[in-house]
């Protein structure tokens, strides 16, 4: 299976969604990261590279969420 890492800005979701694909057998590395703060996207990079050696693929999906409808 292909390695993976998880950012997160919530810690508990973060780490209690590591350990399910974990148990699943899936290679995955949870990080609480807020990407609006430079240094949490250094850190990110920094221990995704210790674990994974290195990253090929990138995926940018962060952003704000509103819970309301769409029809108001």
């Amino acid at each position: 299976m292909p390695s993976s890492s998880l950012l997160c800005s919530h810690r508990i979701l973060g780490q209690q969604l590591e350990k399910d694909l974990l148990a699943q057998g899936y290679s995955v590395l949870f990080v609480q990261t807020d990407v609006t703060k430079e240094q949490d996207i250094v850190s990110v990079m920094q221990k995704e590279g210790d674990h994974f050696g290195t990253i090929h693929i990138l995926i940018n999906n962060a952003g704000k969420f509103q819970h309301k409808s769409f029809m108001t």
